[in-house]
């Protein structure tokens, strides 16, 4: 158990690090192997309910649980730079929109683009 604890830990660390290089991708697969690990975790508390973390566990598990707080914390921030982007490219649209022509000629023609 110590041994997948450890592992978990790296893993956030590194999980930290490809953030804050904007590896995504990369970040993505690496958050689906640590949930694999802490899913067996998981099924291993199961098998012995009574089971206590060390000293050394707990520590560990309380630094991870930190840098997941961070993690989150730096995708939040992330999702609403993105948020505000999309909204702006949105509102570029309606106004590139609102000033495009009406009607188009072509040859002396006039065709109504809106029906």
């Amino acid at each position: 158990m110590d041994q997948l604890i450890q592992t978990i830990h790296h893993m956030t660390i590194e999980l930290n690090q490809l953030l804050q290089d904007d590896q995504f991708e990369e970040f993505e697969k690496l958050l689906s192997q640590r949930k694999l690990i802490m899913d067996r975790v998981d099924t291993l508390r199961s098998y012995d309910p009574s089971y206590q973390y060390g000293e050394e566990e707990t520590k560990l598990l309380w630094d991870t649980f930190q840098l997941d707080q961070q993690i989150g914390d730096h995708l939040r921030t992330r999702l609403d730079q993105t948020q505000q982007s999309l909204n702006q490219i949105q509102k570029n649209k309606e106004v590139k929109k609102k000033y495009s022509p009406y009607l188009k000629q072509t040859s002396g023609i006039f065709f109504d683009r809106k029906k």
